[in-house]
């Protein structure tokens, strides 16, 4: 991890320059938007636990200026590693509209969090509000479970999104510490060895396999990345996920040599936050988290 990781405090406006040798992808998480309490810091569910929904949405402006600047940077890839609401329909709707402003020449994509499922929804529900899934084949028992690859010039990613927000019986839950369904461990082994064609892969999962999924669940992930990593030693493996809200990047070594993994803060957070993971040609990720804030300062 270089020094620009430390450099989120900054906070000044980007501009990119166009470059083959560098691929960007903007990352948020947890953004818990809860409408009826937007701007409204004495409202009395304004802050519960480490959930401050009266800045996230002061970050409701916060998530349009951000669209905005993800319109002008263009990275190459936008990913919502889910709880994108707090709780209720109306803000999901709402969600959507500012999500859907993203320009539609940039790739964006998102998985469901334990807050999507809430009580009692069914699959229906969740492809209804997740309305790109709703064409696409169930994928190891989900929809939102996919692979695809993104490229600029030299650098080709692999990325797979990988559905988390299950109890031990592969039911859905939202209050669960997060599991693989049963045939997600071959379908992920079998992106990772049979279906790549490129050695650069990111794993994006909503609740993290390292401080979340019981004992059983994160030895049988390790043992997928490490007998992928053993059959070809030259692919590398970086893994990301949300769901705890730390205040800043937060890096664990379990899966280690063979799958760094990162959580990621949360935008709902006493300080809301972004990360921007940039690849460059040596296979290595810098991370940068960045202030949600307005207007920006510097």
């Amino acid at each position: 991890m270089n020094s620009s990781y430390w450099n989120w405090y900054y906070h000044k406006p980007l501009s990119r320059i166009k470059n083959s040798r560098q691929l960007h992808v903007w990352v948020m998480t947890d953004t818990h938007f809860k409408v009826d309490v937007d701007s409204n810091p004495s409202h009395p569910d304004a802050v519960k636990a480490d959930k401050y929904f009266y800045k996230a949405h002061s970050h409701m402006r916060n998530f349009i200026d951000l669209v905005n600047e993800v319109n002008d940077f263009q990275p190459d890839l936008v990913l919502h590693l889910g709880d994108i609401v707090d709780r209720y329909d109306a803000d999901f709707d709402y969600f959507n509209r500012i999500w859907n402003t993203i320009a539609p020449n940039i790739r964006k994509e998102r998985i469901c969090g334990n807050h999507e499922v809430g009580a009692n929804r069914d699959d229906e529900f969740l492809y209804k509000k997740f309305t790109e899934v709703q064409s696409r084949e169930e994928v190891a028992g989900s929809k939102f479970n996919q692979s695809f690859v993104v490229a600029n010039g030299h650098i080709r990613l692999k990325v797979i999104l990988a559905e988390t927000a299950y109890d031990e019986n592969g039911r859905r839950d939202t209050n669960g510490p997060g599991y693989f369904r049963e045939e997600a461990f071959d379908w992920i082994e079998y992106e990772l060895n049979e279906n790549r064609d490129t050695d650069l892969v990111l794993l994006a999962t909503h609740h993290g396999p390292t401080l979340h999924f019981v004992d059983e669940q994160k030895q049988r992930l390790k043992n997928v990345i490490d007998y992928s990593c053993y059959r070809d030693p030259n692919l590398v493996i970086y893994d990301i996920s949300g769901h705890n809200h730390p205040p800043s990047i937060q890096y664990q070594d379990y899966y280690f040599p063979s799958m760094p993994s990162y959580h990621l803060p949360a935008g709902v957070g006493a300080v809301g936050k972004y990360t921007i993971l940039t690849f460059n040609t040596r296979k290595e990720m810098d991370l940068e988290e960045r202030i949600l804030q307005y207007p920006y300062k510097w």
